[in-house]
C-alpha cells in the first residue's frame, strides 16, 4: 500500500544540503585564519552549527525507509528493494567517484602541467571505502544501512510494542563502537575510516526508524514541543560549537567522546527542530507556495551534495582570498552562494535529460 508523500522531509533535506555547503565553504578559513579573530570566530560557529548536515541526511534516510516499507517483507520485496538502491544510489556513487578521481589525477595535472597520477588499484581502494571524494564517504554509510534495512526492520517491528528498546537497541550499537574505536585509538591508532562505518550512527537510525514507523504520533509531539526543542537545540549547538572554539584557541581540550556526543546530541535535537519547522511549512498552503523554492531546493539536494565539491574546488584554485578582513568574508560567502547556485542549475537542467538517473539518482 502507497503511503502518503512527507512534503515536510523535502523541507529538511533543504535545510541539510544548506547545512552541508556551509560546511565546505567555510572549511578552509578554520585553518588558514588566525584562530581568535572575529573572521575565525565567526566562521567557526558557522561552521560546527552546520554540522548536523550528514547527521540529518542519515536519520532522514531511516526515516523515509522505515516509514515505507514497515510491512511484512517478501522475498519479492526484499529483491525490489536491492534492484532500486544498486541503480538509483550505488550506480551513480560509482559514476561519481571515477569522475572525482579522473579530476584529481588526471585533469587537475594536466592543467598544471604534470604527469597523470592515475591508479586503478588505489581508485579500487577509494571506491570500496567512500574516500574517492571528501564527501562521498556518505554513501558508503548508506550501503551498510542498506545491506542491513531488512533485519534492522525486522527488529523494529519485534518491539513495537516497545520501542525504547529498539530505540535502546541503537544507542548501545553506537555506544559500544565507540568505545571499541577509543580503546583501538589509545592501544595502536586512529581508527582508518572512523566516520563511515554505518554503527557509528546506529543511535540516529534508530530513531529515524521509530520517526519513520510513527510518523504521526511524533508529528503532534512536535506540535506540543516543537518550539521547547527548538531553543534547546540552540543551547545545545551553540554549547558544541564554543568546546570546538576553546581548543582552537588553547584554553581547554574536551576528551574526544565529549565532542562525539554532543556532536550526536545537536544532530539530533536539529533533526527535530528542522522536522518540526518543515511541518509548518508544508502544512500551510499558503507557506507551501511561498516557500516553493526551498522546496525544489530539497528536491536536487542528492544533486546538489553530489556536484558541489567539484565546484567549490574549482572555484579556489581560480578565486584567490583576499587579504583584507572584509573582502575575505565577502570572498567565503561568495564561494558558498556560487556553490549552491551552479550545482542547483546544472541539475535542475540534468534531471528532465534521458537516463539522468545515472548521475543523480532518483
Amino acid at each position: 500500500m502507497n503511503k502518503p508523500r512527507l512534503d515536510a522531509i523535502t523541507y529538511v533535506r533543504a535545510f541539510a544540503i544548506l547545512g552541508v555547503l556551509l560546511i565546505h565553504s567555510t572549511s578552509q578559513t578554520l585553518v588558514s585564519v588566525t584562530p581568535g579573530t572575529l573572521t575565525h570566530t565567526v566562521f567557526l560557529y558557522v561552521n560546527k552549527m552546520s554540522n548536523f548536515a550528514v547527521p540529518v541526511f542519515v536519520l532522514l534516510s531511516a526515516m523515509v525507509l522505515f516509514y515505507r516499507y514497515d510491512q511484512p517483507f517478501s522475498l519479492t520485496q526484499i529483491r525490489s528493494f536491492y534492484r532500486k538502491r544498486l541503480a538509483y544510489i550505488v550506480v551513480p556513487y560509482v559514476i561519481w567517484s571515477v569522475l572525482y578521481q579522473l579530476y584529481y589525477t588526471c585533469l587537475l595535472p594536466f592543467i598544471k602541467g604534470e604527469a597523470w597520477r592515475w591508479d586503478f588499484l588505489n581508485m579500487l581502494k577509494l571506491l570500496l571505502t567512500g574516500q574517492a571524494a571528501p564527501h562521498l564517504y556518505f554513501f558508503f554509510i548508506l550501503f551498510q544501512f542498506y545491506l542491513l534495512f531488512p533485519v534492522l526492520m525486522m527488529l523494529a517491528q519485534r518491539w513495537r510494542q516497545r520501542p525504547y528498546l529498539w530505540i535502546l537497541f541503537g544507542i548501545t550499537v553506537q555506544c559500544v563502537f565507540y568505545a571499541i574505536t577509543y580503546v583501538y585509538a589509545q592501544q595502536v591508532g586512529p581508527v582508518p575510516y572512523r566516520a563511515t562505518y554505518m554503527f557509528g550512527y546506529m543511535g540516529l537510525i534508530a530513531i529515524g526508524g521509530y520517526i519513520g514507523m510513527t510518523y504521526p504520533v511524533v508529528r503532534r509531539r512536535l506540535q506540543k514541543y516543537g518550539l521547547a526543542v527548538t531553543l534547546l537545540t540552540l543551547v545545545v549547538g551553540i554549547a558544541y560549537s564554543t568546546v570546538f572554539y576553546w581548543a582552537y584557541a588553547g584554553v581547554y581540550r574536551a576528551p574526544t567522546v565529549l565532542f562525539d556526543a554532543s556532536f550526536h546530541l545537536y544532530a539530533l535535537l536539529a533533526a527535530l527542530t528542522l522536522l518540526y519547522a518543515a511541518e509548518r511549512m508544508a502544512a500551510r498552503p499558503a507557506e507551501h507556495g511561498r516557500n516553493k523554492l526551498l522546496f525544489q531546493l530539497g528536491v536536487h539536494s542528492f544533486g546538489i551534495y553530489l556536484t558541489h565539491v567539484a565546484v567549490l574546488d574549482l572555484l579556489r584554485r581560480a578565486l584567490e582570498a583576499p587579504g583584507h578582513t572584509l573582502l575575505y568574508q565577502v570572498y567565503v560567502w561568495l564561494l558558498f552562494a556560487i556553490a549552491l547556485v551552479i550545482p542547483w542549475l546544472t541539475v535542475k537542467w540534468l534531471r528532465p535529460q534521458k537516463h539522468s538517473w545515472l548521475l543523480l539518482g532518483k
